[in-house]
């Protein structure tokens, strides 16, 4: 067995994509795939070691591992990948490990011990009545597992209680109670003084902490343990009781079904929630015995869930039995925990009568003797029976006719024995097995089966030995026995034949096809061997395949059955001119075969550098993802290619660069190349090659240059701050998106904004780059508790949406009420003397400020210049183009720099002109404007002609170089993407046969032309 290599890539592929996003200035540690959590996975039990495998690959954890009542683990695993490990095969089903909790109990002391007197009679006891119970077996020989919170030692058990137990905690108290819930269930199901099976044998199974809480992965490993060889206690008439419950959970309703398929009866409680028992697990496991919980007044107690999960029902309120703290101590609680011990008690009782007592016989037999329609406040669709137990009044013990499946065993791939257990009563009965392949069992026929006739009270088991059955195929089974007064047909069992017997594949290596220097096709044949093989080529250019040994998956990867599979697989990157070995390689359960050697010589060929060619982009390039071209020829080597680009013109600093993802490549003929970048910021320039490598050296395609797309501006959102009866800051986030836009504000208080408005520039007033802005706006004047209505509106100047206003959502606010003050009652004043008044003094006003602005210095197109001013108040500044046509401002409040606006003029010069503005606030008055301006100048080139020697009839090369009179600037005309031109000025005489482009390290574009004359 093992994993589809392109399912467990699908696994993994979370953290491999997640990678790719990942650039080379992120830290490795700063990658995460979020929350994990723990599940329990179910698996084929084949397959175990194989999914194991691929989880801990994947980055999961093995936290426990399950065989006996469940196959699989606990792992802790990323919630983002669980969705891909359910759909690796023979991955069954994945769970979240959910809590387990005990049921609320209900504490009552002193009470009455009722529970014993009901159970052993039909009719309802009263509150004041002497328990008296009478029992047959007490239980003698049978074992109880108590799968709980532990159990202490007290004197109610006596010696019964087994020194051999398990814990799933690691905190000093082994398998003992520190709640108190489990010894209580203990001693109602086994306890001498308030047990039902009074000679039973007790096995702790601590699954709950000292809180009473604990997981399913918990219960799980408990459960597991119980079918363990590490579980030296008796495992026949065996009585599994757990008084817990969680959510749903087919893992565990899976782990219970297991238990009793081998023979071990499993009791459950119903659960305190006053609903459906079928929500929750283990109540609604299907082979469950599902207890509800009855009063004393043989009422359905308050508490106890109901409905069609509900197999019986057992005293549960009200329950005395053995407490924790000592070993004299006793309490009185209340819940469907201390009804299902009843039950579990009742079944311990069975298996102690009756000497091959099967699950299904005790579940016949618990519904048969319990008592009908004695419990009143039932819902319908529940079950009315209460638990019943024959006191010892010397009557033989009553079995119904019954039969059942014993065992399945001895399954092959062709045949299987299938018993059945048979108590045919006192008539003669005759006995029919059909078989089917299918569950309704509509094409079922006869199979043989002795005896085929019973009679008696007796015991029998009948036996089919089934043969010429189809290997991996599932039965089903079922058998009738008809007596003169009635048919009984068994449950609907199954069972699934093995696979064939697995042999060791065979292999054959076939002839190599499609040899060239650097490429062939490996070829051969696989016979699977009755199994699922994998299959690889292994190739060398060591005979005896010792080093340097590549291994590839074949085309198909696994094949299947025993018959001949061709399978082929292209290799790549061979050197040219060797020789090569190779074998094909089958794996299967059964065994690894290799074939015989075979041998190939790739061809030779010349060794020539790749040539390299970037492609302009023919439109501005996008923000969210770019794909860029080029040709690439590998000439018949294996090749690398990688990407760069970025925002310098040589690609020399801030660079980023990448192996492209179809990389490496091989062939002798032009290959289209291709590199996606996302994330491009709008409005930008950016630098951009392609460079190819093999062993004959290094090649850089032509720099190119283009600018990223501007997008649409937009309007993020709308929010008011400092709002007074007067005044209010209305704020928006908006986008400008790489163009040169402009801001502004309309308010007023018609709700459309189509009269009345007032129209103010916003803070800023200018966005030129695309980062997230707030512009925000300060209105006075305001009237008080009144309604505004307000909108963001934007210009834009450049990119795809020059000439454009839009304008953003409209959003309110109430300003603030302020409340009139009382006017004074006019009073009879005394008339005053005249008194001198006080001159007037000037109070103070704003104080003025000034700003600061450098000089710019005339540049020439290439980097952009930074802009330095201050303001003698220390506010900030805010820097504007007035000549937008010609350049534009990056970062207009802080750090900001002014770069030229493409596409450039075709002047030689051009001016652009910058000012400097400080608007003021409550202290200082608004600065002057400040304003500078400087030249944007081409660049002078030179260029310098480079013969190779003398031109003769074959002719010869000449070297051009063309760069920038100050090689410091856009290192030569790369940046500009421009070519030398080569013509012949005397035609009769020579000609220029071809021109390409070739890289000559930092001398920007050379120009290699062949001349012949």
């Amino acid at each position: 067995m093992f994993i589809h290599r392109s399912l467990f890539r699908a696994l993994i592929s979370v953290v491999a994509s997640a990678a790719i996003i990942v650039t080379a200035s992120t830290p490795a540690n700063s990658f995460s795939l979020g929350p994990k959590a723990s599940y329990l996975v179910q698996i084929t039990p084949t397959a175990k070691a194989a999914v194991e495998s691929a989880i801990v690959k994947a980055g999961g954890k093995i936290e426990d591992r399950y065989q006996y009542v469940f196959d699989g683990f606990k792992i802790e695993l990323p919630v983002a990948a669980v969705r891909l490990l359910r759909l690796i095969p023979n991955v069954l089903t994945v769970e979240e490990d959910i809590p387990m909790s005990l049921g609320s109990n209900q504490t009552q002391s002193p009470t009455p011990s009722w529970g014993l007197d009901r159970i052993d009679q039909r009719t309802t006891i009263s509150s004041s009545a002497t328990s008296s119970y009478g029992y047959r077996s007490a239980g003698t020989g049978a074992t109880v597992y108590v799968v709980d919170t532990g159990v202490s030692k007290h004197q109610d058990f006596g010696t019964r209680l087994s020194g051999t137990g398990y814990s799933g905690f690691s905190d000093g108290n082994g398998f003992n109670d520190c709640n108190g819930h489990g010894t209580h269930v203990a001693s109602t199901a086994a306890g001498t003084t308030y047990g039902v099976a009074k000679n039973a044998s007790i096995v702790a199974v601590r699954v709950l902490g000292c809180n009473g809480s604990g997981s399913m992965s918990g219960v799980v490993a408990g459960l597991d343990w119980i079918l363990s060889p590490q579980n030296v206690n008796s495992k026949s008439k065996a009585v599994v009781n757990m008084s817990l419950g969680g959510g749903a959970s087919s893992i565990l309703d899976s782990a219970v079904q297991r238990l009793t398929n081998a023979g071990i009866a499993v009791v459950v409680a119903a659960g305190n929630n006053n609903a459906d028992a079928c929500t929750a697990s283990p109540a609604r496991a299907p082979s469950a015995i599902t207890v509800g919980s009855t009063d004393i007044r043989d009422f359905k107690s308050s508490f106890s869930n109901h409905g069609p999960c509900v197999d019986i029902h057992a005293p549960g309120s009200s329950i005395t039995g053995a407490w924790w703290d000592s070993e004299t101590s006793v309490r009185t609680i209340s819940g469907t925990s201390m009804a299902a011990p009843h039950v579990a008690g009742a079944a311990a009782v069975y298996f102690g009568f009756s000497n091959s007592g099967t699950v299904t016989e005790l579940t016949s037999h618990l519904a048969a003797e319990a008592t009908a329609d004695a419990i009143q406040g039932l819902p319908i669709n529940t079950i009315n029976k209460l638990l019943f137990i024959s006191p010892s009044d010397g009557k033989p013990i009553i079995t119904d006719p019954s039969l059942s499946l014993a065992n399945i065993t001895g399954i092959s791939h062709e045949s299987a024995q299938v018993s059945f257990k048979i108590t045919p009563g006192s008539e003669t009965a005759k006995l029919n097995l059909a078989i089917a392949t299918d569950p309704a069992m509509a094409n079922a026929v006869v199979a043989p089966i002795s005896p085929t006739e019973v009679s008696g009270t007796d015991p029998v088991t009948a036996i089919a030995n089934l043969s010429g059955l189809q290997s991996a195929t599932t039965y089903f089974v079922q058998l009738t026995m008809t007596t003169p007064s009635k048919t009984i047909k068994s449950l609907t069992e199954s069972f699934k034949t093995t696979p064939p017997p697995v042999v060791a594949p065979v292999v054959t290596a076939l002839e190599p096809t499609e040899v060239t220097s650097y490429s062939a096709r490996l070829h051969g044949t696989v016979m699977a061997g009755n199994a699922t093989s994998r299959v690889n080529f292994v190739y060398s250019q060591d005979s005896t395949f010792a080093k340097d040994v590549v291994t590839v998956v074949a085309i198909p990867e696994t094949v299947s059955g025993n018959t001949a599979t061709p399978v082929s697989v292209p290799v790549s990157f061979l050197v040219s001119g060797k020789t090569y070995f190779y074998k094909v390689i089958a794996i299967n359960s059964s065994a690894t075969t290799q074939s015989e050697t075979r041998s190939f010589t790739a061809k030779v060929a010349l060794g020539v550098a790749p040539t390299v060619v970037t492609e302009k982009l023919s439109t501005s390039a996008n923000s969210v993802e770019q794909t860029f071209t080029g040709i690439v020829n590998p000439k018949g080597q294996t090749t690398t290619v990688r990407f760069s680009y970025g925002r310098s013109s040589s690609l020399s600093t801030g660079t980023t660069s990448f192996i492209i993802p179809t990389s490496p490549i091989t062939g002798e003929i032009d290959q289209n190349v291709s590199a996606v970048v996302k994330g491009l910021v709008p409005g930008l320039g950016y630098y951009y090659r392609f460079e190819a490598s093999n062993d004959s050296g290094v090649t850089r395609g032509a720099i190119q240059y283009s600018i990223v797309t501007a997008v649409k501006a937009e309007f993020r959102r709308n929010f008011v701050s400092n709002q007074t009866g007067y005044a209010a800051k209305v704020n928006s986030t908006v986008n400008a998106g790489g163009s040169n836009t402009r801001w502004s504000y309309v308010y007023g208080t018609d709700p459309t904004l189509s009269s009345g408005t007032t129209t103010l520039d916003a803070t800023p007033n200018a966005i030129t780059h695309a980062n997230d802005v707030t512009i925000s706006l300060n209105l006075s004047g305001l009237t008080p508790s009144t309604t505004y209505y307000y909108r963001p509106i934007v210009r834009i100047f450049t990119g795809p949406f020059s000439g454009q206003t839009l304008l953003g959502p409209i959003s309110s606010f109430g300003t603030l009420n302020v409340a009139p003050q009382p006017q004074p009652q006019p009073q009879p004043q005394p008339q005053p003397q005249p008194q001198p008044q006080p001159q007037p003094q000037p109070g103070p006003g704003k104080q003025s400020q000034t700003i600061t602005f450098n000089s710019l210095a005339n540049i020439e197109y290439g980097p952009a210049q930074a802009l330095v001013a201050a303001a003698s108040s220390n506010l900030p500044i805010t820097f504007t183009s007035l000549t937008p046509s010609v350049c534009y401002i990056l970062n207009a409040t802080a750090g900001a720099m002014v770069q030229y606006q493409s596409p450039v003029s075709t002047a030689n010069s051009v001016t652009c002109t910058i000012a400097a503005d400080q608007p003021g606030n409550a202290s200082f008055d608004p600065a002057p404007r400040v304003t500078r301006s400087f030249n944007f100048n081409k660049v002078a080139m030179t260029i310098r002609v480079i013969p190779t020697g003398p031109i003769t009839a074959e002719g010869n090369f000449v070297w051009g170089e063309i760069s920038t009179v100050n090689r410091s600037l856009m290192s030569g005309l790369n940046s500009l993407g421009h070519l030398l031109d080569v013509t012949s000025l005397t035609p009769t005489i020579c000609s220029v046969s071809r021109v390409e482009t070739v890289d000559q390290g930092s001398r920007g574009i050379n120009t290699r032309s062949f001349v012949k004359g």
